[in-house]
């Protein structure tokens, strides 16, 4: 089933939208590319293909999400770009999962055959079916690049990547690389992880911990190191 409350639903999509600061576009623009991704029909299982039948939830896999920004500035007649950033996206192992679903159509009773006699098969066969499948994938951002030009036609660059916490479905380590070579790891921990936070034997730390996940209060950072 489909709702018009769906992303998929939604007749109108743009793979593009330009964003300008003003109206005459003199002050630059942000370019935004999508994601576009739809429904995919059942596959016809018996008979004839139903009409209106459930498609497979396909456009579930990030669908509408931001692929690239590119942020220009005017010069003369030009925009030049001074910020691009590209995001990558991924689907996890866990909390992934995939039921089928089935459209069962019954147009007549079936004619009786005596025997000897041969059948056509719209006579012995009045069922119409169609298999789709109903996706719940965990879909997480993977990592993203930010690139940086600079008037004299430098590039500074800045890569981003994360990793996820099972429980909480939140980032627990991000890691930044840099063109300058620098790395950067952030360790983040939540409400809900059930372990300990290493370096900081804090009793109050470790308490609010355990109360939080025992009265299912999850996914509030305690903190990041």
């Amino acid at each position: 089933m489909t709702t018009i409350y769906n992303q998929s639903a939604n007749s109108v999509s743009y793979p593009v939208v330009l964003e300008a600061y003003d109206n005459n576009v003199e002050s630059g623009l942000i370019s935004h590319k999508f994601n576009i991704r739809e429904d995919q029909n059942g596959a016809n299982v018996l008979g004839s293909v139903i009409l209106g039948a459930s498609p497979s939830n396909t456009a579930i896999f990030n669908n509408g999400r931001e692929l690239e920004t590119t942020v220009y500035q005017k010069e003369s007649d030009e925009f030049l770009p001074v910020k691009n950033t590209k995001y990558y996206y991924s689907t996890q192992a866990d909390n992934n999962n995939r039921l089928s679903g089935y459209i069962i159509n019954k147009l007549y009773t079936e004619c009786a055959i005596s025997e000897g006699d041969l059948a056509e098969l719209y006579e012995t066969s009045p069922w119409e079916v169609t298999h789709y499948y109903v996706f719940s994938p965990w879909l997480t951002m993977d990592s993203l690049v930010v690139r940086n030009y600079t008037k004299n036609g430098g590039l500074l660059a800045k890569s981003t990547a994360y990793l996820y916490d099972s429980q909480t479905l939140l980032p627990s380590i991000i890691t930044s690389h840099d063109s300058r070579n620098r790395t950067i790891n952030t360790y983040s921990f939540y409400t809900g992880m059930g372990n300990k936070i290493p370096d900081r034997s804090s009793p109050q730390l470790n308490y609010a911990n355990y109360i939080s996940f025992n009265k299912n209060y999850i996914g509030q950072l305690l903190i990041s190191i």
